[in-house]
């Protein structure tokens, strides 16, 4: 962990990926310019300057510590292994992706969900909180930016009191979800429960925008309904 005193926050960063970077940029200066282009916010001594005068390439260890904090990825939500991919550091973030990440052993794939038309940019969701206040506190934490999709300016004018009253009830949902009941009072529940959330939204404002404290409640029912 690190105190980052730019914004008085305690951060968790994966320390064996900053050193295994500043490891694999040694061996390889052909990539140090590629690594160092990527998102951060830190700039120290001029390192054009130093490279110049030692005649080699110069690996700000700092500015790493930066990049890989701003750009690393997890394949897998809560587990410790981290990697930094170059040319997907570049997707920008958006809660209404039109792609998503897959990973084969260390090989990323970025997958279209829907179709692109030629010149369309690619985005994916650095979050997946189905809840406003989660994602923006973890994409302002992480990130430093608040996302302004139309999903968030459609949550962003929700009450406190709405929002609350969302998670509550998804909670209650997701409890179900979990439980594995199966049966007609399961699904009488399930559908009560779809019914009090959709209270949640409003209509004109969430026109055409993915309800997404409903995706796993509806996912459930649908495939309960299978059985």
């Amino acid at each position: 962990m690190t105190y980052d005193f730019r914004d008085e926050r305690i951060k968790v960063f994966p320390a064996g990926l900053c050193r295994a970077v500043v490891r694999r940029l040694l061996d390889n200066p052909s990539q140090v310019a590629r690594v160092m282009d990527l998102y951060g916010d830190y700039r120290g001594p001029d390192v054009e300057q130093q490279r110049l005068k030692n005649k080699r390439e110069v690996v700000d260890m700092f500015q790493v510590h930066d990049i890989v904090a701003s750009n690393a990825f997890g394949p897998e939500p809560g587990t410790p292994s981290a990697g930094l991919w170059i040319l997907a550091s570049y997707i920008n973030h958006s809660c209404l992706p039109n792609s998503e990440k897959e990973y084969i052993g260390d090989l990323m794939v970025v997958r279209a969900t829907q179709h692109m038309p030629a010149g369309e940019e690619i985005t994916y969701a650095y979050d997946l909180s189905s809840d406003y206040d989660a994602r923006l506190e973890t994409l302002m934490r992480t990130w430093g930016f608040r996302c302004d999709c139309k999903l968030c300016v459609a949550e962003k004018e929700d009450s406190a009191a709405v929002r609350k009253k969302r998670r509550e009830l998804e909670r209650e949902a997701n409890a179900l979800v979990e439980k594995g009941e199966a049966g007609r009072l399961a699904a009488v529940k399930a559908k009560r429960l779809v019914r009090e959330i959709e209270g949640t939204f409003n209509e004109e404002r969430y026109r055409g925008l993915p309800r997404m404290a409903l995706m796993r409640i509806q996912k459930w029912i649908v495939e309960a309904g299978k059985r």
